[in-house]
């Protein structure tokens, strides 16, 4: 097999994907804050904060996520993420424990464009999003219940954050008051 020494070699193209990797995690930094600056997780005092990651992988493209509570216990848990994957979309996610499904309200969830994952995998993010492997009823074989949605940003950094942001603190509502 043949190596692709001029891709290899193009360090401007390089440069241009590490820029725009920067301005995605600035841009999940500054959610991560303006959740924390607006006291949203004043209510879940089981969170573990808020988390930015990275990988360089998944199935052959980087990926961001931005974790928002981080509790994930199958029972109990709680958690929502914000995954930023290369080549594929920026998506919501939102983790319900078992026992906590029945108390949140689903029709909130499919208002906000949410649908409910069939993937038996809750981090099976190709299957969940490339499969379409999703469908608004409630499967109860599962033990983590997985709710997504693609995000449809613009190519304005403000923008980009705001309608993150926005995303965030209306899932945070329905929870909240669930």
């Amino acid at each position: 097999m043949k190596l692709d020494l001029e891709l290899w070699k193009d360090k401007e193209l390089i440069k241009k994907q590490n820029r725009l990797k920067a301005r995605f995690w600035n841009i999940f930094s500054e959610v991560g804050n303006e959740v924390q600056d607006n006291s949203l997780l004043a209510n879940f005092n089981f969170s573990k904060g808020i988390k930015v990651s990275k990988g360089n992988d998944l199935i052959g493209f980087p990926y961001q996520v931005l974790d928002i509570v981080r509790n994930w216990d199958e029972k109990n848990g709680l958690n929502i993420r914000v995954l930023n994957w290369f080549g594929h979309g920026m998506f919501l996610f939102l983790y319900l424990g078992h026992n906590r499904v029945s108390k949140h309200p689903f029709n909130s969830l499919i208002d906000l464009g949410l649908i409910q994952s069939k993937n038996p995998d809750p981090f099976d993010y190709p299957g969940i999003l490339l499969l379409n492997e999703g469908s608004p009823e409630y499967n109860k074989k599962s033990d983590l219940s997985v709710w997504f949605k693609e995000i449809n940003i613009t190519d304005q950094s403000e923008k980009t954050q705001a309608q993150i942001f926005e995303e965030i603190k209306g899932l945070i509502e329905i929870l909240t008051f669930a």
